[in-house]
């Protein structure tokens, strides 16, 4: 999820982004309301939600990722504010709504006696090599970003994306990202 969320950082910003409700819908999840105007959306197996919930005063949202096991705290949980932009709470929302196991070393798993364990994908040398390919490719697009940027501010000030990004006055132009535990 991570990786979806820096990959997205380093593609230029659609002219639309994608609603998010949706995208979780068209891969099975529950999708409700309460009185409040929150909303929550539920995994098949219901062991993983995304909630927007309110402030209420402020007039602020987030969104709340969370891992419960019955009977334990949550394994996972991730918040991110009302300034993220669209299409990169869109990238994260879409890699959740992936239903393919997240790789990880063999029995590197909190609970481990919840999830059913085999080889998948590359492994040992293979592994590192597709890592560090991918690293290559991000450094790489990174640097055309940075150039780009570079080209576009000296031309005419900020770039859309960075005056975007500012937001409202009195917020944060910064969005928050906090992410914690081990599951996901």
């Amino acid at each position: 999820m991570l990786a979806a969320l820096t990959d997205t950082l380093l593609q230029p910003e659609p002219d639309t982004a994608p609603e998010i409700w949706p995208l979780l819908t068209g891969a099975g999840w529950t999708h409700e309301h309460d009185e409040r105007g929150d909303e929550i959306a539920r995994h098949p197996d219901g062991i993983l939600s995304l909630r927007q919930w309110h402030t209420g005063t402020h007039g602020r949202y987030f969104w709340t990722v969370e891992t419960p096991l019955p009977g334990h705290c949550n394994v996972w949980n991730a918040t991110l504010d009302d300034v993220i932009p669209q299409h990169l709470l869109a990238a994260f929302v879409s890699a959740l709504a992936v239903d393919e196991p997240v790789q990880r070393a063999m029995y590197d798993v909190p609970h481990a006696h919840l999830v059913h364990h085999e080889r998948r994908g590359p492994q040992g040398e293979e592994l590192a090599a597709a890592h560090k390919a991918r690293l290559e490719t991000a450094r790489s697009l990174a640097r055309k970003a940075r150039r780009k940027t570079e080209l576009l501010t000296t031309q005419s000030g900020p770039p859309a994306a960075v005056r975007a990004a500012s937001g409202p006055p009195g917020r944060s132009a910064s969005p928050t990202v906090a992410l914690t535990g081990r599951a996901r």
